[in-house]
């Protein structure tokens, strides 16, 4: 890596387009894109729940937001809102 003027590194040499995301599993096991947004859509319309409500009874229900969970915990969580809102 060279260094720039007062010790920096220059931006296309960092790594920091390389660091996971907060929300990536290290084993690929975290929920999908897919799964979260139906989560919030079925929050929304089944529950009238907001986003932060959602996120509420995740964290309830799980310890995590919805971002956080695993494949199966987001399927679980699918399958409780729906339950609820039937």
């Amino acid at each position: 890596m060279q260094s720039v003027s007062g010790g920096r590194i220059a931006a296309e040499e960092d790594d920091f387009d390389q660091l996971p995301s907060a929300s990536a599993s290290p084993n690929g096991s975290g929920a999908t894109e897919k799964q979260i947004k139906a989560i919030y859509a079925i929050g929304r319309a089944s529950k009238r729940l907001s986003e932060g409500q959602v996120d509420d009874r995740c964290a309830e229900v799980f310890g995590v937001s919805p971002a956080e969970l695993t494949k199966a915990e987001a399927s679980q969580f699918i399958d409780l809102l729906k339950g609820e809102a039937a």
